[in-house]
């Protein structure tokens, strides 16, 4: 989904929500485990829910 969002002639916003937050959530990675090397290597947005929500929401 991320791959098809991109578009090279306009601006995009590719985000990478990595859902590992257990008191916040439940921790679904499961199957997901290359996500976060592609977003490194395609250049998009990762946030950790562990260590990046609460600069997002306060709690």
């Amino acid at each position: 989904m991320l791959t098809f969002s991109a578009h090279p002639d306009r601006p995009t916003m590719q985000l990478l929500v990595r859902h590992d937050g257990p008191d916040r959530e439940i921790d679904y990675s499961a199957g997901a485990e290359p996500a976060p090397e592609l977003a490194t290597t395609e250049r998009w947005t990762a946030i950790r829910i562990k260590d990046d929500w609460t600069a997002v929401f306060s709690l």
